[in-house]
């Protein structure tokens, strides 16, 4: 499970003037180094986790399966200082929901460091990765106001540290952003269900995240976007065909344009449906597994989609981990990529301009700087193409 769960499934400041509706913020923290090249905005970031049981969703899933939600929020200072193993040990009660004890969070630590030195790296390589210093807090004081809000939908196998930089700096730029572990770490259910049974699955877990969420303190309901990666892009798809009320979709190297499963609405009400919200489809050629397939995306004449293929890139990295490796040249997590901090810091930055395009000014044809500068290019299908 853990091979698949690190390494299978799953440049430039876009710097803009500080949304302190109102409130003179303390400036903007340091970003730390595992950020690469990004930068924060007017907030500083706050981290939270709810426990939750959630009710049965339409036959998709069962009632009282275990969601850990993990919420990245915007601050106004910053509290105690975090390190990456702190998002390391969430692991350690995401599937039972019990009060995590420091031995279960030590437990959890050690057991990805055996995994990833199997693979190559050094002890002391991962544990510099342990002890690389993160943007949130838990006591950081949370920002007043209303935010749009952004669920993101893991890939198989992953949990919150895999996203952990993107939440950070969309939470920097005013955003609340929320997620769940894939269900395939929280249950015994085999991978070897069909494509839409997995994904119904996991859309149940993101409608009910952004139902909680909706609900929140802090939350503009009305403004709602999704980003999904890997097979969380499929969940994704699946939950907003549902009726999620998002108005931004952006898959970061999704199954919705993958060749591998490309049938896998195949025969089913859902093959013929329409997206009609904007999308950012940001992807890599380079992996034998994960190669691209615009099939379904291009039978979506209702939205406007926006394709950015990044060169010489591969699958793993758009998660946290291809800042990991940026910084941390000896840990082993994929092959070596030239100017990768360039690239995944360019992917995140084009979701934070792309969900503000969408969530904050109304486009609806989003604008992405950078998209056709080396080593991205883009490919633009307007609403009726």
């Amino acid at each position: 499970m853990l091979a698949a769960f690190i390494l299978v499934a799953g440049a430039g400041s876009c710097a803009r003037a500080p949304r302190t509706t109102g409130l003179v913020l303390a400036p903007p923290f340091p970003a730390p180094t595992l950020w690469g090249p990004l930068e924060p905005d007017g907030y500083a970031v706050r981290l939270d986790t709810l426990m939750r049981r959630a009710p049965a969703r339409n036959g998709w899933a069962p009632a009282g399966r275990p969601v850990q939600i993990t919420i990245w929020s915007p601050a106004t200072a910053r509290g105690a200082l975090l390190t990456y193993r702190d998002y390391i040990a969430l692991t350690a009660n995401q599937g039972s929901l019990e009060t995590a004890t420091p031995e279960a969070s030590t437990a959890a630590i050690a057991r990805l460091t055996r995994f990833v030195t199997s693979t190559g790296s050094s002890d002391e390589a991962v544990r510099q990765w342990m002890d690389m210093p993160v943007a949130a807090s838990w006591d950081a004081p949370r920002a007043p106001g209303r935010f749009p809000l952004v669920v993101i939908a893991q890939g198989n196998y992953h949990s919150a540290y895999n996203q952990a930089v993107l939440g950070e700096y969309l939470a920097s730029h005013g955003y609340v952003v929320a997620t769940s572990p894939s269900p395939l770490v929280v249950e015994d259910t085999p991978d070897s269900a069909s494509l839409l049974t997995r994904a119904r699955r996991q859309a149940a877990d993101i409608e009910y995240v952004a139902d909680v969420m909706r609900n929140r303190a802090g939350v503009d309901p009305l403004r709602v976007a999704v980003v999904g990666h890997s097979f969380g892009a499929r969940a994704a798809f699946v939950a907003i065909v549902d009726g999620a009320p998002c108005r931004a979709f952006v898959s970061l190297d999704g199954g919705i344009a993958n060749k591998l499963g490309n049938d896998w609405l195949a025969g089913t009400p859902l093959d013929t449906a329409q997206l009609r919200i904007p999308l950012l489809h940001i992807y890599q050629d380079r992996d034998s597994t994960v190669q691209p397939d615009f099939t379904l995306v291009r039978r979506w004449h209702r939205a406007d989609r926006n394709l950015v293929r990044v060169d010489d890139m591969h699958h793993q990295y758009f998660t946290a981990l291809g800042f990991v490796a940026a910084v941390d040249t000896a840990l082993h997590v994929g092959p070596p990529v030239a100017n990768l901090a360039t690239k995944v810091g360019g992917v995140v930055q084009m979701t934070g301009a792309f969900l503000d395009a969408v969530l904050r000014r109304g486009a609806t044809t989003p604008a992405l700087p950078r998209a056709n500068v080396a080593p991205f290019s883009t490919e633009h299908l307007a609403v009726g193409q």
